[in-house]
């Protein structure tokens, strides 16, 4: 209803320039949306980077790859080394 209003009271009016703005920057994202294969791509690109990170950040010595379960496992092996 507001819509209604706000549309039937500008009616005549010429847009203002920060309106055609948006209306400009409106059109190029749904240009964009009509481009799926772009978005694939560029979430197959940041899931792969996600990946490699998960990966680097987890300890490896030689190799092998450890994992702490709980804090009395990592005392057992603070004490073990």
């Amino acid at each position: 209803m507001i819509k209604k209003v706000q549309i039937i009271r500008n009616k005549g009016y010429s847009i203002r320039p920060e309106e055609e703005d948006l209306r400009v920057r409106l059109e190029d994202i749904q240009m964009q949306l009509k481009k799926p294969s772009q978005f694939r791509g560029r979430l197959s690109e940041l899931s792969s980077q996600l990946q490699n990170l998960k990966e680097s950040q987890r300890p490896a010595i030689a190799g092998i790859e450890y994992e702490v379960v709980n804090e009395e496992m990592l005392d057992v092996i603070r004490q073990v080394g």
